[in-house]
């Protein structure tokens, strides 16, 4: 899979250089499953989306819930294996490694901005 964003916070802080896009049913529903642990400048978007499953997932990730105008509408910072998290006020989901969130001081009601490559 190829990098195809860049994430940009508060005052056009770069936050994660290379974030991916999975598209179509099998990569979306696979998401994280079975790849190597993300580094801090990496995530995984995914678009028209609110809720996340972690089944089979061995670690635990940092989850971002962003509205249809990228402004954060809650953070779930290490969630855990083999559970469900939704946000039904969020249009989008942004994975990151856990601990990122905390990294990039990312917090509710902060605005994102994507740079498509």
């Amino acid at each position: 899979m190829v990098p195809r964003f860049k994430v940009y916070g508060e005052c056009t802080s770069l936050l994660l250089g290379r974030v991916y896009e999975p598209r179509g049913f099998f990569a979306r529903a696979r998401g994280l499953i079975a790849r190597a642990e993300l580094d801090f400048q990496e995530g995984m978007l995914f678009k028209r989306c609110n809720s996340v499953h972690m089944c089979f997932m061995s670690r635990s990730i940092d989850i971002v819930f962003v509205g249809k105008d990228f402004v954060i509408t809650s953070v779930v910072s290490e969630a855990l294996p083999f559970r469900f998290y939704r946000d039904p006020d969020a249009s989008h989901t942004l994975e990151c490694r856990s601990g990122a969130s905390f990294f990039h001081n990312i917090k509710v009601g902060h605005q994102l901005t994507l740079e498509e490559f």
